[in-house]
C-alpha cells in the first residue's frame, strides 16, 4: 500500500488530515529520542537538501523550521491538499539518508508525525517563534545566532526570502576519482525559500522592517531568561560545538516525560471548537461510507454538511 516504508518510516497506513485548510504545524521525533539529527556538517547538507526537495516535488512554502539533535518542527503553508505525501517523501527519504550516513538500519522516526493545524495569525507566530527559540529553550546555545543547525532564524533576522548552503557533491567527486585539487569544481549550492506567517501579507517596507526589530528583540529577551536560569543553576554557557560533537546513538538525560495530549488544532478556542466539531461530525459519515465502499465495491455520496464542505466552510474566514 503507498505510503508504507518499512524500517525509515513508521507509518502503517494514509493520515488524514482536513482538506481545504493551508496552515500546519508539524513536528517529528528521532526514535528512542536519539539524537541521529546531531547538526554537523554532513546532517545539515542532508536536512537541507530534502527541505529544498520537497519544494521541488511539491506546491508548499515553508513558514519556518527548526532542526534540533532529536527532533524537528516545521510550519507549512500548503498549496494543494497533499500533506501526507508530503511527509512520507520527506521523512521516508531523509531516514534513509541519515541511516546511511550513521551506519545504522530500522526506523529512525518515533512513530508517527505531530501535525496541529494553524487556525489564526497569532497562533503561527507563536509557533515561529517557539521554532527559532528551541535551541535556546533547551540550553543548547546561549545565542540563537549561534546554533549550527537548519534553522528560518536567519532569514527572519536578516530579512532573507531564501537561505543558501554550499557542500560538496562527495559521490561525484569521487567517482571522479577524489582528486583534491579538482574539489571545487563538485561544489554545489541548495536553496530553500523561506514564506511568512499570513500576518506579513501586503505588509510595507517599514512595517516588515518593525517586524524584523521586535522578532529580535523577543529572541534576546529568550536568551536573557535563558542565561538567568543558568545563574539561578550554577550551570555554565552551552557551547555550540557541543551539540556537534555529541554521540548521534546518545539521549537526553532526563526523566521520561508524560505523552502529551495531541492537540488538534492552534487557534482560538472557538476556532478550535469549530474544529473539532466539524471532525466530529465528518467520522460517522467517512465510517459508514467506508463500510459500504468494502461491501458493495461503490463510493457513496457523503451527507449535505459532513465531508467535505463543513470542515472546508468552517475555515473560510481564516
Amino acid at each position: 500500500m503507498r505510503g508504507v516504508h518499512r524500517g525509515s518510516l513508521t507509518m502503517s497506513k494514509p493520515r488524514f488530515h482536513p482538506p481545504g485548510y493551508r496552515l500546519w504545524k508539524l513536528g517529528s521525533k528521532c526514535v528512542d529520542d536519539q539524537f541521529l539529527l546531531a547538526p554537523t556538517e554532513a546532517v545539515y547538507t542532508l536536512v537541507f537538501l530534502f527541505l529544498a526537495k520537497m519544494q521541488e516535488l511539491y506546491d508548499v512554502e515553508l513558514v519556518g523550521f527548526v532542526f534540533m539533535g532529536n527532533h524537528f518542527h516545521i510550519l507549512v503553508r500548503l498549496n494543494e491538499d497533499r500533506l501526507p505525501d508530503i511527509m512520507r517523501d520527506f521523512k521516508g527519504g531523509l531516514a534513509k539518508a541519515l541511516n546511511r550516513l550513521h551506519g545504522r538500519r530500522g526506523a529512525l522516526w518515533m512513530e508517527r508525525y505531530d501535525d496541529d493545524v494553524v487556525l489564526n495569525d497569532d497562533a503561527a507566530e507563536a509557533a515561529v517563534h517557539y521554532f527559532h527559540a528551541n535551541p535556546v529553550r533547551a540550553q543548547v546555545v546561549s545565542r540563537v545566532d549561534d546554533y549550527t543547525g537548519v534553522s528560518s532564524w536567519k532569514a527572519y533576522a536578516e530579512d532573507l526570502d531564501s537561505l543558501t548552503h554550499t557542500y560538496l557533491d562527495e559521490r561525484s567527486w569521487r567517482r571522479a576519482g577524489g582528486i583534491e585539487s579538482l574539489r571545487g569544481l563538485y561544489m554545489k549550492t541548495a536553496t530553500v525559500r523561506v514564506s511568512r506567517p499570513p500576518s506579513w501579507d501586503g505588509l510595507s517596507r517599514a512595517a516588515r522592517r518593525a517586524k524584523v526589530r521586535g522578532l529580535i528583540a523577543d529572541m534576546r529577551e529568550e536568551e536573557r531568561r535563558a542565561a538567568a536560569e543558568r545563574a539561578c543553576e550554577g550551570t555554565s554557557a552551552p557551547s555550540p560545538q557541543e551539540a556537534v560533537t555529541r554521540d548521534p546513538r546518545s539521549r537526553p538525560k532526563r526523566p521520561e516525560a508524560k505523552r502529551r495530549k495531541r492537540k488538534w488544532a492552534s487557534g482560538t478556542d472557538e476556532q478550535v471548537q469549530r474544529f473539532c466539531e466539524s471532525y466530529d461530525q465528518m467520522l460517522p459519515a467517512y465510517r459508514r461510507a467506508s463500510l459500504v465502499f468494502r461491501q458493495t465495491g461503490t463510493m457513496p455520496a457523503f451527507p449535505a454538511g459532513t465531508y467535505p464542505p463543513r470542515i472546508m466552510y468552517a475555515f473560510v474566514e481564516v
